[in-house]
C-alpha cells in the first residue's frame, strides 16, 4: 500500500459537533482507501484509572433487568448498600445514571446500574426511589445540581437520602441548613474520583458492568477538570462513572438495613430477616 506523508497542518475555525467513530477494543477501521486508527486516551500517559486492574475485572451479565435497571447481584439482607446518582436534563445529551454498591463484600461489588438520556429529572427521582427499594431501601446520594427535581421527588416519596450539613451549628452560633444530595464541585470532584481510583488500584471494588468499565478505561486526567461547556459539543460523557464515584463516597455511611426484632416465649429477642 502506498504511504502518504502529511505535508502541512493548518488550524481552522469551526464550532459544532465533532463525531468520533469508535468501537470497543479495536480502534482501527477502514475508510475509502485508508486504514484509520484512533489514538486511545486510555493508552496515554494521562490515563486516570489502573488499566491492568480494569482489564482483570470480570464482566457480569445482569441476573435481572427491569426498565433499563440492570441488576448483577441479588439483594442480600444484612448487607450494606448505597447508590450514587448523576442527574441529567433528559434531552438526549448526557444521561441520568445510577450505580449501586454492596460494601459488605471484599472487594465491594457494583450490584446494579442504570442509564438513560431521555428520562426527565422528576421521573428519575421516581426511578431512584424504586431502585433503592430493590436493595433494602438503602442510602442514595443524588447529585445536587440544577436538576433538583430528582432530589425533591425522591424526598417526597420517602427515600433515604444522603444529607450534608445536617443542622450543624458553627462556633459563631450559625445553624447550617440541611442539604440533600451530593454536591459535586471542584473540590469534591477531585475527592470522589481519586477515592474511586485508589479503590480500583487497591482491588477494593469490582465494577462488573461492561459499560462502566469502559468509561473508566477512557477517563483521563483532563476529564477531572471542570469546564463550562455545552453538553451538545461533548462526544463522551462519564455519567455512570460519576454515579459510581459518588456511590463510593458512601462507603463509610452505608449501613445494613435493621432487621426486625421478634419476642419469643422465653423472653429472648432474635433478629430475623424478612
Amino acid at each position: 500500500m502506498k504511504e502518504y506523508k502529511i505535508s502541512k497542518i493548518e488550524p481552522s475555525q469551526y464550532k459544532g459537533v465533532v463525531y468520533n467513530i469508535e468501537v470497543e477494543e479495536d480502534h482501527s477501521y477502514v475508510t475509502s482507501g485508508f486504514v484509520v486508527h484512533n489514538c486511545q486516551p486510555n493508552a496515554s500517559k494521562d490515563i486516570y484509572f489502573d488499566r491492568a486492574q480494569l482489564e482483570s475485572m470480570p464482566v457480569l451479565q445482569p441476573v435481572k433487568e427491569i426498565a433499563g435497571f440492570k441488576m448483577f447481584k441479588e439483594y442480600k439482607a444484612g448487607h450494606a448498600y448505597a447508590g450514587g446518582h448523576d442527574v441529567a436534563g433528559g434531552v438526549e445529551l448526557d444521561s441520568s445514571a445510577s450505580v449501586f454498591i454492596d460494601f459488605s463484600t471484599v472487594p465491594a461489588q457494583v450490584v446494579a446500574t442504570f442509564a438513560s438520556n431521555t428520562i426527565a429529572p422528576e421521573a428519575f427521582g421516581d426511578e431512584v426511589y424504586s431502585q433503592g427499594n430493590r436493595y433494602g431501601g438503602c442510602l442514595i446520594a443524588i447529585e445536587n445540581n440544577k436538576y433538583d427535581q430528582a432530589i425533591l421527588k425522591a424526598k417526597q416519596l420517602g427515600a433515604k437520602l444522603y444529607m450534608s450539613a445536617t443542622g450543624k451549628t458553627t462556633t459563631t452560633g450559625y445553624k447550617m441548613p440541611t442539604q440533600y444530595g451530593w454536591n459535586t464541585n471542584s473540590l469534591t470532584k477531585t475527592q470522589m474520583f481519586s477515592g474511586l481510583r485508589e479503590a480500583v488500584e487497591d482491588g477494593l471494588i469490582s465494577l462488573n458492568d461492561k459499560g462502566l468499565i469502559q468509561e473508566a478505561k477512557s477517563y483521563t486526567r483532563n476529564n477531572i477538570i471542570d469546564r463550562d461547556i455545552d453538553a451538545r459539543l461533548t462526544t463522551r460523557h462519564f455519567d455512570s462513572l460519576t454515579a459510581c464515584a459518588i456511590a463510593w463516597q458512601m462507603k463509610d455511611r452505608a449501613k445494613p438495613k435493621k432487621l426486625p426484632t421478634y419476642q419469643l416465649h422465653d423472653d429472648k429477642e432474635v433478629n430475623r430477616a424478612i
